[in-house]
């Protein structure tokens, strides 16, 4: 798949307006149409890009090729998804409490 319509895709599941997004994202209106048109298959700058992915709560990786990138050859013993889903509820909403509250945290420091 193209960027473009990885980004579309995103925008849907987030429900998300074009113009709505770009606002969030701080780029122009029609900028951002022409990463969504997939016939023009136009890929941003990579500072916009990872704007657009960290907006998205996804990976440049996903948006451009639509393959999440494997973290557990990053960072070894990285837990998978299907690790946190066998732990009970009240540690699962412990564990997504303290996700959200330290990205809150360091969302703005890079």
């Amino acid at each position: 798949m193209s960027f473009g319509k990885n980004l579309r895709i995103e925008l849907y599941y987030h429900g998300l307006q074009l113009k709505e997004f770009a606002g969030k994202v701080g780029i122009a209106y029609p900028t951002l149409l022409t990463y969504v048109n997939t016939r023009q298959h136009i890929i941003p700058k990579a500072d916009v890009a990872l704007k657009i992915a960290r907006a998205l709560n996804t990976s440049v990786e996903f948006l451009v090729d639509g393959i999440e990138p494997d973290f557990s050859k990053i960072i070894p013993n990285y837990p998978t998804l299907e690790e946190l889903r066998m732990l009970p509820p009240n540690i699962q909403k412990n564990i997504t409490e303290l996700i959200h509250n330290l990205s809150e945290k360091y969302k703005d420091q890079d």
